[in-house]
């Protein structure tokens, strides 16, 4: 869920600007995280088409977390490292229809499936949003970049509920944003 996290969290950040400044206001393409030199978890730097989402680095999960070496997180840490459209600099319309249609419901359903009782409406939510999400995607022919242009996707993984339930499963795992 790292990836998505960082996704929605940058999302979240393209909705923020309300000014009337054309200037201001953030492209609908996502931004991406540069790490900084001295904490390669950091989201300083965070700066337009400069590196894309694979660039964003992966921190190493908290050992001290309440999940930490659950099946629950492996799940979630192999959800992280599945190719995927968020991983690839250019993802291709198959790499996409692929991960919304098999890989990720597949990866979900396992999550929901390992999920403790606190963490089983977050994985709701998630698995809802990433799920319509897809359907954006699905309907600009599998276009991932298309489809962040769609104002309903900065609202779906930019939401607070979304932000929230990304936020308890990688407290739960470990993961530093």
């Amino acid at each position: 869920m790292k990836r998505l996290l960082i996704l929605g969290t940058l999302l979240l950040s393209l909705t923020a600007c309300d000014s009337d400044d054309p200037s201001t206001k953030p492209s609908a393409q996502p931004t991406t995280t540069k790490p900084s030199s001295t904490d390669e978890s950091s989201t300083a730097g965070v700066d337009s088409g400069d590196l894309p989402l694979s660039s964003a680095p992966l921190a190493t999960p908290d050992p001290s977390a309440p999940g930490f070496g659950t099946e629950f997180c492996a799940v979630n840490a192999e959800l992280d490292n599945t190719d995927s459209p968020f991983s690839a600099a250019s993802p291709e319309p198959e790499m996409t229809k692929q991960f919304f249609t098999k890989d990720f419901p597949t990866i979900m359903a396992r999550m929901a499936a390992a999920a403790p009782a606190d963490l089983v409406n977050s994985i709701k939510v998630l698995n809802d949003a990433v799920t319509a999400f897809g359907a954006i995607v699905e309907g600009k022919g599998w276009d991932i970049n298309a489809a962040y242009n769609d104002p309903a996707v900065a609202r779906l993984l930019g939401s607070a509920e979304f932000q929230a339930a990304e936020g308890k499963v990688a407290d739960y795992c470990g993961q530093s944003i």
